[in-house]
């Protein structure tokens, strides 16, 4: 079984998450996704955030009728040890990191990001313009590049901050 994670605040989950889900289960022939909302985000100041239910539950609303996503809730909140456990708890699923190609802009901030990239294959998404800047961001020269995937996708110019600050 090939399981996709997408992981991230999802303050708000909007069409975006769901266009990158769709595009990840045709492109790498998946049979799952699963949405992981963090209860935290290290690099975000959550004080405006909705809490951690309220995204859940938008999420489940805005997926109630797809088939192959699916919602999971982890306390984790670093990537490196959430894969970990996972990859523990299910040995005969092989997973893959989806990620929008804004959030690899500052992936070699992660916790441990080095070895994170060699416990999951990373599939990145373009938005906007980060398709370019993701070859010459300091995390593309710091790792190995082999477990790393770029599709360019049809532009999408939404994120939750700009849903955010038009509230």
């Amino acid at each position: 079984m090939k399981i996709g994670l997408l992981g991230g605040s999802f303050n708000p989950p909007h069409q975006g998450h769901l266009h990158i889900s769709n595009l990840a289960l045709t492109k790498l022939a998946l049979n799952q996704i699963w949405w992981i909302p963090t209860r935290k985000n290290p690099f975000k100041d959550e004080s405006s955030y909705s809490s951690y239910e309220n995204r859940i539950e938008k999420c489940n609303s805005l997926i109630k009728n797809h088939p192959k996503i699916r919602i999971r809730k982890m306390d984790e909140i670093y990537t490196e040890k959430l894969i970990t456990k996972l990859k523990n708890r299910y040995k005969n699923i092989e997973f893959f990191w989806i990620m929008g190609a804004d959030n690899f802009e500052n992936f070699h901030r992660w916790k441990n990001f080095k070895k994170l990239i060699k416990l999951i294959p990373f599939m990145v998404f373009s938005r906007d313009s980060y398709l370019m800047k993701i070859k010459s961001s300091k995390a593309f020269h710091l790792i190995k590049k082999d477990n790393i995937r770029i599709f360019a996708t049809k532009k999408i110019k939404l994120s939750s901050s700009q849903i955010r600050s038009n509230v």
